[in-house]
């Protein structure tokens, strides 16, 4: 199979999961984080196929992806602090 139908694959598959995902977000820009950890982890993944292999390809789609997954969790985990921390009075 021809490697861009896999690379379309895979997108149109991120499309329908973020569209599926959308009614439960939980922040403003969740979708586009989540799209770019999906997205470019996938293309990333699938870049082993390539013909050539060219590894900086690999490598900028997984580094690009595994910044967009710190940014994720750290604003998860920040949303997740601040909504269980007491006020004070």
């Amino acid at each position: 199979m021809p490697l861009h139908f896999l690379f379309m694959a895979a997108s149109f598959g991120v499309g329908l999961f973020l569209l599926w995902f959308d009614g439960r977000r939980s922040f403003n820009g969740q979708i586009a984080l989540l799209y770019l950890v999906l997205h470019d982890g996938a293309k990333g993944l699938l870049e082993s196929f390539r013909d050539p292999y060219l590894a900086e390809l690999q490598l900028t789609s997984l580094l690009t992806s595994a910044a967009g997954l710190i940014v994720l969790l750290a604003i998860l985990r920040w949303r997740r602090t601040k909504s269980t921390a007491t006020p004070a009075q």
